[in-house]
C-alpha cells in the first residue's frame, strides 16, 4: 500500500475548532461564531442580551461606542461589526478601547483589532461589557455589530445583531488576506488523486480562501520506504500544523510538525504533544536533517510553509504505518505557540 492511500484511509481527528478555553476562542470562530462546546447547541429562543450602538450612523475614521448587556450574566463574549449587504465576511473598523477582561483577535482580514473576545481565566460573571469602535478609513456601508454571549459552557447565543448603523456607501475594501504569490499557490487540484488533502471550509480552493488546507504527497520513488513526503500547510493562524496518533481522538502523544511565523522568519519544528495544553505541553524536539522547509511565507495573514521530510526517521513517526492526522492552528504569543 503506498503511503497515499494509507493517509487517505486515516481517521480525521479536528481539534481547530474547540472552544471552552476562558482566555478567548480561536480563529476558527471568526466566521460562523460558533462556540463548539463539545455537543451543546446554540440557544434558538429570544437572547437574554442586546448589543447597543450610541449613534444610529458613522462616517470614516468615526469612534461608537458599542456595549454588550443583558438580564443575564455572561462569562465569554466574542464581537465584531460586519457589513450588511454581505459582500464581505470579513470583520470591518477596529476596537481601539476596551475594558479588562477583555483582548484583541485578528480574525481574517482587515485590521489586526477588528474583533474583541474575553480574556476571562477568573471567569468573571457580567453584566455589560462597553467598547469603542473605530470606523475605517474607507466606508464599509451599513454595518452591524454581532455578537455570541456565553453564559455558560452550556448555554450561549450566536449572531445576536445591534440595529443597523449606516455609513456612507461601501468604498472598495481591500483586505490584508491577500491572495499568496502566484508561485507558491497552494490549491486542492489533484486531491484524492495525486495527494491526500485536508481542508476548511469545504467550499474553498486554495490558500487564498481557506482558513486552513494542507496537502500530502509522496516524492520520488512512491513505493519505496526510503523516499519523502512533501506537505503543503496554509493557514489563517499564526501557526499551523499536522501531527500523526496512534490512538483515535487522542491529542496526547501526537508527533507534530508545526509550521510558525516569529519575527518575520517562517520555520517548521518537530514537536511531541504530551497533554491537551499548549504550552507547556509541547516540547520541541531537535529538528531531524530529514525535515527540510523548501518554502516559506506570512503574507496578508496568511501563513504558507510548504516541507519534506522522509517517510522513514529514527527521531520522528513513521509513515509508512497507518496514523490518525490531527490537524490545529492558532495564535502565536511573542515566540510562544498558543492554544489553538
Amino acid at each position: 500500500m503506498t503511503f497515499l492511500l494509507q493517509v487517505t484511509l486515516v481517521l480525521v481527528v479536528k481539534f481547530s475548532e474547540i472552544w471552552a478555553y476562558s482566555s478567548g476562542p480561536p480563529l476558527g470562530t471568526c466566521e460562523y461564531m460558533v462556540p463548539h462546546h463539545s455537543n451543546n447547541k446554540a440557544q434558538t429562543g429570544e437572547s437574554p442580551y442586546n448589543i447597543s450602538v450610541y449613534n444610529s450612523s458613522y462616517t470614516a475614521g468615526q469612534n461608537l461606542t458599542v456595549k454588550i448587556f443583558g438580564t443575564n450574566t455572561f462569562k465569554g463574549f466574542i464581537l465584531q461589526a460586519r457589513r450588511t449587504d454581505g459582500s464581505l465576511a470579513s470583520p470591518v473598523g477596529e476596537f481601539v478601547e476596551i475594558p479588562s477582561g477583555a483582548k484583541h483577535l485578528h480574525c481574517p482580514g482587515g485590521d489586526s483589532k477588528n474583533t474583541v473576545t474575553h480574556n476571562n481565566p477568573g471567569k468573571t460573571e457580567w453584566n455589560s461589557r462597553q467598547f469603542t469602535w473605530m470606523a475605517p478609513a474607507k466606508s464599509a456601508g451599513n454595518i452591524t455589530f454581532i455578537a455570541t454571549i456565553v453564559h455558560n459552557y452550556t448555554t450561549f447565543w450566536t449572531k445576536i445583531a445591534s440595529s443597523v448603523v449606516t455609513g456612507p456607501p461601501a468604498e472598495e475594501v481591500v483586505t490584508t488576506r491577500a491572495p499568496t504569490t502566484e508561485s507558491f499557490q497552494i490549491n486542492k487540484d489533484g486531491c484524492g488523486k495525486t495527494k491526500s488533502c485536508y481542508f476548511e471550509p469545504e467550499s474553498c480552493t486554495s490558500s487564498s480562501d481557506c482558513r486552513y488546507l494542507v496537502t500530502m504527497k509522496p516524492v520520488g520513488d512512491e513505493d519505496s520506504d526510503d523516499g519523502e513526503v512533501e506537505f503543503e500547510l496554509s493557514t489563517t493562524g499564526q501557526w499551523g500544523a499536522i501531527g500523526f496518533n496512534s490512538e483515535k481522538n487522542k491529542m496526547p502523544g501526537t508527533d507534530a510538525l508545526i509550521c510558525t511565523e516569529v519575527g518575520g522568519k517562517v520555520s517548521v519544528d518537530h514537536y511531541k504533544v504530551e497533554a491537551y495544553d499548549l504550552p507547556p505541553e509541547t516540547k520541541s524536539l531537535p529538528s531531524p536533517a530529514s525535515l527540510v522547509l523548501d518554502f516559506g511565507e506570512s503574507s496578508g495573514g496568511v501563513l504558507s510553509c510548504r516541507f519534506r521530510r522522509k517517510k522513514k526517521d529514527d527521531i520522528m513517526v513513521d509513515l509508512t504505518e497507518s496514523w490518525h492526522l490531527v490537524y490545529a492552528s492558532g495564535p502565536m504569543y511573542g515566540d510562544v505557540i498558543g492554544r489553538h
